[in-house]
């Protein structure tokens, strides 16, 4: 299993920012919102990214969930991905945690160690976009609820995240979700948009 030691020390960037320790955290920027979980003993945490943007994944102007990332912290303290949520495609999760909280079992080994690598650029992304720098804390509450994307019915199965990964970074396109090929961020004539876009990466 794959940890993401960059989101890891971004968060705990954070938390020492505004002297929280371990509790939970909820901090705002240019409309949007991130909320920062730990579980009662700190095994497990929750990494929510609210945006308050309207597009086409909002229901008027009601904030959604952008994503949301769970973490196992094991015993050397390494923060482990193993369920990511994001709008239209709800929740993939490659792991679970047994009832006590002690052991992460991955399922699903290369789409674990590829949400990892998602989590280390998406630290580099929090970084670049001023969290660290800029962002105010409010007293932290639950988020909103997800809001679905208005795109066609796929027409094809969802492909994995160690497919997405070689699409993005080895072929330059993408499938879109009948089966055309089309620019990453691009829609088929057919009114399809590439996976990568669907799913909400780009």
């Amino acid at each position: 299993m794959q940890a993401s030691p960059r989101l890891r020390e971004c968060v705990r960037a954070l938390l020492a920012r505004d002297q929280l320790g371990e509790q939970a955290l909820r901090l705002h920027l240019h409309g949007d919102e991130l909320l920062v979980e730990p579980g009662e003993d700190g095994s497990l945490i929750q990494i929510t990214y609210v945006s308050g943007h309207i597009n086409r994944w909002s229901h008027g102007d009601q904030a959604f969930v952008a994503l949301a990332v769970w973490l196992f912290v094991d015993g050397q303290g390494e923060w482990i991905p193993y369920q990511i949520q994001r709008p239209s495609v709800g929740t993939r999760r490659f792991g679970s945690v047994t009832v006590d909280n002690r052991q992460l079992q991955v399922a699903d080994a290369a789409n674990q160690a590829a949400l990892a690598r998602y989590c280390d650029s998406w630290a580099f992304h929090l970084r670049a976009q001023g969290w660290l720098d800029q962002a105010v804390q409010r007293p932290y509450r639950e988020s909103a609820a997800i809001a679905t994307l208005q795109w066609p019915e796929p027409t094809v199965a969802v492909p994995d995240l160690v497919t997405l990964e070689a699409w993005l970074w080895e072929d330059g396109g993408c499938e879109a979700s009948d089966g055309c090929w089309v620019e990453v961020d691009g829609v088929c004539p057919h009114g399809h948009p590439a996976w990568l876009r669907r799913l909400g990466y780009l």
